[in-house]
């Protein structure tokens, strides 16, 4: 099974639907992955949907949901710690999991 990488704990990995940002993905509707944060797989998750939109369209409470942070510029910030050539501009891959099994750990 693919797995999926967070190198925090979100809290959005905590709902039993969420929904990430990615530059790109080789996921496709219906893929089951293991959601992995920081090497330890915490649960399984089916994507329910891929959706593209660029930044400049995402909504400042998507974004800050999205990276637990408290407003748009921080947001993107720490976006761009992960995609450093990131602009409102870019298009990007709006991923929406549900997970599949309760969390590990």
């Amino acid at each position: 099974m693919n797995s999926l990488r967070f190198n925090k704990r979100f809290s959005k990995l905590e709902e039993k639907e969420f929904e990430t940002i990615r530059l790109t993905t080789r996921f496709k509707e219906k893929d089951l992955c293991n959601i992995v944060v920081k090497g330890q797989c915490i649960c399984s998750a089916m994507l329910v949907q891929i959706r593209d939109a660029y930044i400049k369209d995402l909504s400042d409470d998507f974004l800050k949901n999205d990276t637990d942070t408290t407003s748009r510029r921080a947001a993107i910030s720490l976006l761009r710690q992960f995609y450093p050539q990131l602009t409102e501009f870019t298009e990007v891959s709006i991923l929406k999991l549900r997970r599949e099994s309760e969390i590990f750990a």
